[in-house]
C-alpha cells in the first residue's frame, strides 16, 4: 500500500506539472495575434521592431530595396518605422496576397503567408522545433509508450528472439556469428616514415603565415579577438564585454587565453598561433588517449588523419576559433567516460568526468552538458552501470561541476546583472532561424556526405561501417559501440539542424575516426565485393549533398571513386593524400582556402589610416542597430587605445560616428569610409544569410552657426 501512495503521489505531481504546462501553453496562445511569415519591402529605408508573445522585442533594419523576410512564428505586435512615423503592420487572413503600408515619406509592401495547419497546433509544432526540452520529452514520453505496450504484451520475452534476427540479418543470415577478430593496424617501415615526417612537417607549416592577414571579416575570430581586447583594456576578466556592453553569447575560458596577446605588434599572428597551439594539444592529447589501447602506430595515424583532414588543413588552421580548445576538454571526456565505467572506478568517472565539462562549459557553454550527458548515459547503459548515477561518487561530481561554473557565476552576479546571461546560454541552444521541412529534410539526407566531404580523406571511408560484417563487429565490441553511439547521438542535434559548420562537430571527429581505423586493416585485405558494396554506400551517402547544393565540390566524388578503386593500398593513399593537404597548406594563400571575400578588404588599413589621421579621435556608432562589423570595431579600438562605445542618442560635437548610409541626414558630415561586410539574412543561402560588402560611414554633425 505504501508502494502504491507513493506511486499515486508521483502521479498527482506528473498531472500538476502537466496542467501547468497547459495552461502556459494556452497564455502563450492569447498573447499570439498573429503566427505569420513576413516579406517587406520599401523604396525607403524602415526599422521593425516585432515583440514576440513572451514579450521579448527583436529589430530589424533595412535600406532602401532590400527585402527583409521574417520566418514563419508567432508574434504578438509588429511596429514599422520610416523616418520616425511608426505604424502597426496590420495583419488577416489574406494569404499571400501582398498589402501597403502608406507612409509619408514612401510606402511600405509587404506579402504575408499563414500556415495551412490550425493556429493551436501550429504554435505547438513551432515550440517543439525550438525547444529542446520539449523533443526530449517527447522522445521520453514515446520511450514509455513503447515499453508500456511491450509490457502490455509479453513484449520484452521477444526481445531476444528480435536480437537474433539482427544478428542473423547482419552475418548474411548464419547461425554462427562468430567473426574472425580485427587486425590492429600495421604499417610498413616506408608507412611509418611517411607518418613521422607528415606529423613532423605538420607542426611548422601549421605556424606558416597565420599573421600576414588581418583578422577574418566571418562572424568567429574578430568576435574572439575584440572580446579579448575589451577585456585587457577595462581590467575586467569576468564579464565579457563589446562596446563596454556585456557580451553574453559565450563564456571567457577562451578570451582568457587569448588576453596577453591580443594588443600586440602582431596581433593576428599571436593569437591564431594560440588558436593553432590548441589544435595541435588536441592531437596530443588524441595519441596518449589511443596509444595504450591501440598501440602507438594507430594513434599517431588517427592524429595526423584529424590534423591534416581538409576542414582542418583548409580553415580551422588559419583563423581564431574556440572550438579547438572545446575539443581538447570533450575528446578525452568521451574516452574517460567509457574507460572508468567500464573499469569500475566511479569516483574518478564523476569527479574528472563533470571537472572536464565544466571547463567545457566555460569555453562554449550549454553543448558541454549535451556531450557530457551522452557519454555517460551511454558508457553505464553499455556496461550495465546505470544504477550508479544515483551514487555518492555521482553527487561528488556533481558538486565538482556547481563548484567551478557556480564559483564563475558567483563572480559573474557581483559584478554584473546574472539573468540576461543565462537567458542567452539557453537561448543558444535553440533554432534562431526557422527553417522550412523542406530544408531540414535537404540538410538531414545531406549531412553525412557534407561532413565526409569535409574531413576526407578518412572520413570518406564512413561507408565502412554500414558493411554488415562490420555492423555486427561493432555490435560485438563495447567499446566500438560506445564511440559509434556516442557519436550518433552527440551530432543527432546537428543532424537536424541545417545551422551547421562542420566544426560544430569537430569533438567527435577524432572519435570516428578511431572506429574506421579499427575497421580499415580488414577491409584492405578484403574482396572486390566488398569494395564495391562500400563504394555503392559512399555514393549513396554523398550524392544527396550534391543534389541539394550542400557540397559543391565533384572533387570528393574523384577522390571517393580512386580510394576505393584502390582500395588494398588504402593506407598508402590515405598517407599520401594528407601529406598533399598539408603540402597544399604551406604553400597557398589562406584568402583562397578561407572564403576569399573575408580577407581582401582593406579594413585594417582604413581604420589605421583613420587614427593616424586623427590622433585624438573620440568615436562611438550611431546607434545599438547600426551594422558595424566586429572586425572594425577591434581595429579602431587596437589604434586608438579606446573602445567605442554605442552612442546614447545626443549629438556631441566633438565625437565621430560610425553611421550606415540609410540613416544620415543633412546634419551629418562624412569624413571617411570603412569598407566592410555584414552578415545579412538571405533566404537562398543555406545558412539563410551571408556576408555581403555593407560599408560603415565616419561622420560628425555639423557645427550650428
Amino acid at each position: 500500500m505504501k508502494l502504491f501512495a507513493g506511486k499515486h503521489k508521483l502521479w498527482k505531481v506528473f498531472g500538476l506539472v502537466h496542467l501547468i504546462a497547459i495552461i502556459l501553453f494556452l497564455i502563450y496562445c492569447v498573447r499570439t495575434e498573429s503566427f505569420v511569415k513576413l516579406e517587406l519591402w520599401s523604396d525607403q529605408s524602415y526599422k521593425v521592431i516585432a515583440e514576440t508573445p513572451m514579450g521579448k522585442e527583436l529589430r530589424y533594419s533595412n535600406t532602401s530595396g532590400d527585402t527583409l523576410r521574417l520566418n514563419l512564428r508567432p508574434w504578438k505586435s509588429i511596429q514599422v518605422s520610416i523616418a520616425g512615423d511608426e505604424q502597426a503592420l496590420s495583419v488577416d487572413d489574406d494569404n499571400v496576397t501582398k498589402h501597403k503600408l502608406s507612409f509619408s515619406t514612401g510606402d511600405l509592401h509587404y506579402k504575408m503567408q499563414f500556415p495551412s495547419k490550425n493556429p493551436m497546433i501550429s504554435i505547438a509544432l513551432f515550440l517543439i522545433n525550438v525547444l529542446p526540452v520539449l523533443q526530449v520529452y517527447f522522445l521520453l514520453l514515446l520511450l514509455f509508450f513503447i515499453i508500456g505496450i511491450y509490457r502490455k504484451s509479453n513484449g520484452f520475452k521477444k526481445i531476444n528472439w528480435l536480437k537474433q534476427q539482427l544478428f542473423r540479418y547482419i552475418a548474411n543470415g548464419k547461425e554462427d556469428l562468430s567473426s574472425k577478430p580485427l587486425k590492429p593496424l600495421s604499417l610498413r617501415i616506408y608507412q611509418k616514415v611517411i607518418l613521422i615526417a607528415g606529423i613532423i612537417v605538420l607542426i611548422p607549416v601549421f605556424y606558416l603565415n597565420l599573421g600576414k592577414y588581418s583578422f577574418s571579416q566571418n562572424p568567429e575570430e574578430k568576435r574572439r579577438a575584440l572580446v579579448s581586447l575589451e577585456m585587457k583594456m577595462r581590467g575586467e576578466y569576468i564579464i565579457p564585454t563589446i562596446q563596454g556592453e556585456p557580451y553574453y553569447k559565450k563564456p571567457p575560458l577562451f578570451n582568457w587565453l587569448l588576453i596577453p596577446f591580443v594588443d600586440g605588434d602582431n596581433p593576428e599572428g599571436a593569437c591564431r598561433s594560440v588558436s593553432v597551439s590548441l589544435l595541435l594539444l588536441g592531437g596530443l592529447v588524441i595519441f596518449f588517449l589511443l596509444k595504450k589501447h591501440r598501440g602507438w602506430q594507430h594513434a599517431l595515424f588517427v592524429v595526423f588523419m584529424y590534423l591534416s583532414s581538409m576542414y582542418v588543413t583548409r580553415y580551422l588552421s588559419f583563423i581564431l576559433n574556440l572550438d579547438v580548445l572545446f575539443v581538447l576538454f570533450l575528446v578525452p571526456l568521451i574516452y574517460l567516460n567509457f574507460r572508468y565505467a567500464s573499469s569500475g572506478r566511479y569516483y574518478r568517472l564523476f569527479i574528472f568526468g563533470y571537472a572536464l565539462t565544466s571547463l567545457a562549459f566555460l569555453t562554449k557553454g550549454i553543448p558541454a552538458l549535451w556531450v557530457q550527458f551522452v557519454s555517460l548515459m551511454i558508457a553505464l547503459i553499455i556496461n550495465k552501470k546505470l544504477k550508479y548515477l544515483f551514487s555518492l561518487p555521482h553527487l561528488y561530481g556533481i558538486f565538482v561541476l556547481l563548484l567551478i561554473i557556480g564559483g564563475y557565476f558567483g563572480l559573474y552576479s557581483m559584478q554584473s546583472d546574472l539573468l540576461p546571461y543565462l537567458k542567452q546560454f539557453v537561448a543558444e541552444t535553440l533554432v534562431v532561424d526557422m527553417f522550412s521541412f523542406k530544408e531540414i529534410v535537404a540538410h538531414c539526407i545531406s549531412f553525412p556526405g557534407l561532413n565526409m566531404a569535409a574531413f576526407m580523406p578518412l572520413a570518406l571511408f564512413l561507408p565502412l561501417v554500414l558493411l554488415k560484417e562490420n555492423m555486427h563487429r561493432i555490435l560485438k565490441s563495447k567499446k566500438l559501440s560506445y564511440l559509434l553511439l556516442t557519436t550518433i547521438a552527440g551530432v543527432s542535434v546537428f543532424w537536424v539542424s541545417p545551422y551547421y559548420l562542420p566544426y560544430y562537430s569537430l569533438m567527435f571527429v577524432p572519435v570516428m575516426f578511431d572506429v574506421l581505423l579499427v575497421l580499415l586493416p580488414d577491409f584492405t585485405s578484403g574482396t572486390w565485393k566488398k569494395a564495391l558494396r562500400a563504394y555503392l554506400i559512399f555514393v549513396v551517402l554523398i550524392i544527396p549533398g550534391f543534389i541539394t547544393g550542400y557540397i559543391n565540390t565533384w572533387l570528393v566524388l574523384i577522390i571517393g571513386l580512386g580510394i576505393y578503386c584502390l582500395w588494398r593500398q588504402s593506407i598508402n593513399v590515405l598517407l599520401i593524400s594528407g601529406f598533399v593537404l598539408v603540402f597544399w597548406k604551406g604553400v597557398g594563400d589562406m584568402r583562397y582556402y578561407s572564403d576569399t571575400e573575408n580577407f581582401i578588404l582593406p579594413t585594417k588599413e582604413k581604420c589605421k589610416q583613420i587614427v593616424q589621421d586623427n590622433p585624438d579621435i573620440k568615436l562611438k556608432t550611431y546607434s545599438q542597430e547600426t551594422k558595424v562589423n566586429h572586425v572594425t570595431l577591434y581595429y579602431l579600438t587596437y589604434f586608438s587605445g579606446d573602445i567605442v562605445p554605442v552612442s546614447n542618442g545626443k549629438p556631441e560635437n566633438d565625437v565621430y560616428y560610425l553611421i550606415e548610409q540609410k540613416d544620415m541626414t543633412e546634419k551629418h558630415v562624412v569624413s571617411d569610409t570603412i569598407p566592410q561586410l555584414y552578415w545579412t539574412f538571405d533566404g537562398d543561402e543555406r545558412l539563410n544569410g551571408r556576408s555581403k560588402y555593407h560599408p560603415v560611414y565616419v561622420v560628425k554633425f555639423k557645427q550650428k552657426e
